[in-house]
């Protein structure tokens, strides 16, 4: 399974902010326990990641954190297509439209945010973590 994991959980973990921390680190441990689920990620949300917590670390500990996370998320590009059908499609939140159009492009099965409200068009499952924990319950 293809899991797209939206900017504000993956600042959730990298930043362990409580209490969103918990269920969004154990979707990643769901995704990364090496049966058959990939998480994915876009290079925008990667990028405002890092400038979000960049005063909570310094140089050298984000650069040990993107390059961890590199090795353990498949990084998706967003490119001149996904902003386009963004432009095209996007109602009140156009960075949404641009992770969920990223997102298709990468055949993503489901989406995991926080803000479930960026997604009210979307055609894939769109799911908070601790929905998705629900749902999918065999978690480490």
């Amino acid at each position: 399974m293809n899991i797209f994991i939206d900017t504000n959980v993956l600042v959730d973990v990298v930043s362990m902010r409580v209490p969103f921390f918990y269920d969004s680190y154990r979707v990643f441990a769901r995704g990364s326990n090496g049966v058959g689920n990939r998480l994915l990620v876009s290079d925008l949300a990667l990028c405002t990641m890092a400038y979000l917590v960049r005063k909570q670390m310094d140089g050298d500990s984000l650069r040990n954190v993107l390059d961890n996370l590199q090795k353990h998320l498949l990084i998706v590009p967003v490119g001149p297509q996904a902003i386009a059908d963004a432009i095209a499609n996007f109602t009140n939140d156009f960075e949404d439209e641009v992770q969920y159009r990223a997102a298709l492009a990468a055949h993503a099965d489901i989406l995991v945010t926080r803000d479930k409200d960026g997604f009210v068009n979307a055609t894939m499952p769109v799911m908070t973590p601790a929905e998705f924990l629900l749902k999918f319950n065999k978690v480490p």
